[in-house]
């Protein structure tokens, strides 16, 4: 009797050990994603400082010609400095939390470096086809994310991230099609004008990555290693 007690007691040791380590990988993928948005609200202040430099030194600044070759490469280090954080955290690459961090490292760090190509190679001008050229840079950015969150929401069997994500693309189009734009960058003067749908995808490459990783942190607190109730599958 007293080795079917210990027995049982050490089944319901290694099943709370088994929960753990689930819920910290799942916490691990949270805070990838919170970091993700934190990286990139702080390349939106050094965007806003460079826009700034702009605007009361002129274009031909040396401070201000500095920052605007150092803005594009802070996001993609950024990126790439915290896929290799979180990836050397993880020991068991098949989990489903590694798998999730990968997927999305492959997804941030790949479109920003093609889209950096493109801006390279992009012709210098202002006409119709060069305008429409810089609009379609954006798609680049754009695409990858849509199916990133796809592919989370399916693999994490979690509806709300879906409906997130499906809504986000569906704003993204309506005003990728209204070619609305906005003043952006105007402090210490009148700023640039991009496309409002740039600001969308800003929006949500920072608070929305922020808003999903908090919300995973959530669930994992609440529901551990089990499906969310609202899953897809339902």
């Amino acid at each position: 009797m007293d080795n079917k007690i210990k027995n049982a007691l050490d089944d319901i040791n290694m099943i709370k050990e088994v929960m753990n380590k689930t819920q910290q990988n799942l916490s691990s993928f949270s805070g990838f994603m919170i970091s993700v948005g934190g990286i990139y609200l702080f390349y939106i202040v050094l965007e806003q400082i460079t826009y700034y430099l702009r605007n009361v030194y002129g274009y031909s600044s040396s401070i201000y010609r500095t920052m605007s070759h150092i803005l594009p490469l802070t996001l993609l280090f950024g990126y790439i400095a915290i896929w290799v954080i979180f990836h050397i955290k993880q020991k068991n690459n098949d989990t489903l939390n590694n798998k999730l961090i990968n997927i999305w490292g492959i997804i941030l760090i790949g479109s920003n470096i093609f889209y950096w190509f493109y801006q390279i190679i992009l012709p210098i001008g202002n006409n119709s086809i060069i305008n429409m050229l810089v609009r379609v840079a954006q798609l680049i950015l754009f695409l990858p994310v849509v199916v990133g969150g796809i592919v989370t929401a399916v693999m994490l069997k979690d509806i709300i991230i879906l409906i997130f994500d499906i809504g986000f693309a569906i704003a993204y189009i309506f005003l990728f099609v209204g070619m609305k734009e906005i003043a952006y960058g105007t402090i210490g003067g009148i700023g640039t004008r991009i496309p409002l749908n740039s600001i969308c995808l800003k929006i949500f490459l920072s608070i929305g990555f922020l808003l999903i990783g908090i919300y995973l942190k959530k669930w994992r607190k609440v529901h551990g290693n089990t499906v969310n109730t609202r899953s897809i599958s339902d």
